[in-house]
């Protein structure tokens, strides 16, 4: 994966808020290469897997299938239950999660929340084109992918954190490109 693409980035935020407002317990958190080599994952009956959200659920499924889950999943006596912890869920990615993975999602989005699609919620009748041209223009004079992760081209933003998943105009730095909003330790 890229750097663009890393699974630790939200989750690692998220994770600061649910523990520094006591939701959970720093305890009960781990790095799965942590968890690995203390052998943590021996006392839990689930394991949680903290994102930001779901966009087409190919990031969870490529997650799951990196060695070190594959060595977590493998070492497991008794299969445990995974749970895919997200703050936002796409309908449309929602059906490629394995239906194995018991989702929790706070929110769903749709099509209409993709900038540049017909039915996008961001632009009156005859702006989304020329809004896409603008932008497409810009984005490729400074080096960068106009729509994100999976194509997505979404425009939502998380309390000081973006998903990659969102224009990466937004949060993406380049050497003659400074970002709106930084994105952890993506820079």
């Amino acid at each position: 994966m890229s750097s663009e693409e890393k699974p630790d980035e939200s989750g690692n935020h998220i994770s600061r808020i649910l523990t520094k407002n006591q939701i959970i317990s720093n305890h009960q958190l781990a790095f799965i290469k942590n968890a690995i080599k203390s052998k943590a994952w021996e006392k839990y009956k689930y394991i949680v897997i903290i994102d930001d959200g779901i966009g087409t659920g190919q990031q969870i499924k490529d997650f799951l299938k990196t060695d070190e889950m594959k060595l977590l999943m493998s070492k497991l006596e008794s299969p445990k239950l995974l749970i895919n912890t997200t703050l936002l869920a796409h309908e449309k990615g929602l059906n490629h999660v394995d239906k194995n993975i018991f989702s929790i999602f706070l929110d769903k989005y749709d099509i209409s929340h993709r900038v540049f699609s017909i039915n996008s919620i961001y632009w009156e009748r005859g702006e989304r084109d020329k809004a896409q041209k603008c932008l497409g223009d810009l984005a490729k004079d400074r080096g960068l992918k106009l729509r994100g992760r999976d194509n997505l081209g979404c425009s939502i933003f998380i309390s000081k954190t973006i998903p990659n998943w969102t224009l990466p105009l937004f949060w993406m730095k380049t050497p003659n490109w400074e970002p709106l909003v930084h994105r952890g330790n993506s820079q």
